[in-house]
């Protein structure tokens, strides 16, 4: 089968949300992702206080847009994957129990223990062991979606991918969770590039050039 590799590098070097019901006070959501309705006390509490009017704006937007990718998501597994109600009721069970023993510990280490650490200490500490701070291999961020190049509309995902709009990469999301082999398309993670040789075929550029390049590569496999 043949693809279609998208691939996008970016570096620098430095209780759960309760759900209303369908049927219940539709008129009175912000938003709605399939049956599920988002409502203003939902968001309540995410800015803190003291933010000034347009960032708690640019906050609340991020946590909708954040809230109806999850809900696309969830959708797209819920009908594509089989999986056991009590297996993952069990294990959110277990990490609850595990945050609150986190917790607790932190609470004795906070009560033991000075934690209080200087600019000037952090600064000496790292002139003494800048070797330990130095990457033996080199590390990218990149965002890359491996498509069959007989999917559906898949002009329509290169255009999405190289957009920088939110609507444009929740589209590119869902229509990832149907057609592309492999993918991940957040651009925070960090790689090793090697890592990345071995899923997707980058082997045919050198090293030198995937780290200078910093925006967007395309290709299809050679006829």
């Amino acid at each position: 089968m043949r693809y279609l590799i998208l691939i996008i590098f970016l570096f620098n070097a430095s209780s759960c949300q309760y759900i209303k019901s369908k049927f219940e006070r539709k008129d009175d959501a912000i938003a709605r992702a399939y049956d599920k309705y988002l409502f203003a006390e939902d968001v309540a509490g995410i800015v803190p206080k003291g933010t000034q009017a347009k960032d708690s704006i640019d906050i609340v937007h991020s946590y909708i847009n954040n809230w109806i990718r999850q809900q696309v998501l969830l959708k797209q597994a819920e009908n594509n994957t089989n999986y056991n109600e009590e297996m993952i009721n069990a294990q959110l069970e277990s990490y609850r129990n595990a945050l609150i023993i986190y917790s607790y510990e932190q609470q004795l280490v906070a009560q033991k223990l000075d934690t209080v650490v200087t600019d000037e200490q952090i600064e000496n500490y790292y002139a003494l062991n800048k070797s330990n701070f130095e990457l033996k291999k080199s590390i990218v961020k990149a965002s890359y979606a491996k498509i069959p190049l007989s999917a559906h509309t898949i002009d329509n995902a290169v255009k999405w991918f190289r957009s920088d709009k939110e609507k444009d990469r929740i589209e590119l999301e869902t229509y990832c969770t149907q057609f592309a082999t492999i993918y991940s398309l957040s651009d925070t993670n960090w790689f090793y590039l090697e890592h990345l040789v071995n899923v997707i075929p980058l082997s045919r550029y050198s090293e030198s050039y995937i780290l200078q390049k910093t925006n967007y590569i395309e290709f299809k496999p050679v006829r």
